[in-house]
């Protein structure tokens, strides 16, 4: 505390004396994992209108809006998966924290593809006769069902490490139940 900038109430609060240092989740090692909650957070409350709404402007079936959201939710079904595979095969020496980057840069790389890729625009355009037409580069059914896949993929794969990563640190709490909470609200914070 003696080199910090910070004021000892803001300090205490963030890295409380009385927690063992591998249960301070603001400290630079662990602080991955309450941004990792934040963003599960996030996204999830702004997949929702992109899944639902977007497909419309795409002039996609109802069966194609059905089978596009069971494609995001598909993935939640091989979280165990991904976590026998961190158990069993560790990355560049970590058995979580490397595969929670790998999961997020899966998930960014698929969104960053269907930008990249595609014409996102929702702005409705209508040929001659009126009729409202489809955007020429926007993405098809196809290419967006398998980019919403592999960010899924990303996605619960970095939710799975971030679980396995506060099961683990909760073992050495003092006080149950703080490292768990505080991650849980970061996650509905971001909602």
């Amino acid at each position: 505390q003696e080199d910090s900038i910070l004021p000892i109430w803001l300090y205490e609060f963030l890295y409380p004396p009385k927690v063992p240092r591998e249960c301070q989740m603001f400290r630079m090692e662990n602080i991955a994992v309450p941004a990792c909650y934040l963003l599960v957070g996030i996204l999830q409350g702004l997949q929702g209108p992109f899944i639902n709404v977007y497909p419309l402007f795409l002039n996609a079936t109802p069966a194609q809006q059905v089978t596009l959201s069971s494609i995001k939710s598909l993935p939640a079904s091989f979280k165990i998966l991904f976590g026998f595979l961190s158990d069993n095969l560790p990355l560049m020496g970590y058995r979580r924290k490397s595969y929670m980057f790998v999961g997020w840069l899966i998930a960014g790389a698929s969104m960053f593809t269907l930008l990249w890729c595609s014409d996102l625009n929702s702005e409705t355009i209508y040929n001659e006769e009126g009729k409202e037409i489809i955007p020429e580069n926007a993405p098809s059914i196809t290419f967006l069902s398998f980019t919403v896949l592999m960010f899924g993929t990303g996605f619960w794969f970095a939710d799975v490490m971030g679980d396995s990563i506060v099961a683990e640190k909760a073992k050495l709490e003092i006080q149950k139940g703080q490292i768990q909470s505080m991650c849980y609200a970061c996650r509905f914070f971001g909602i």
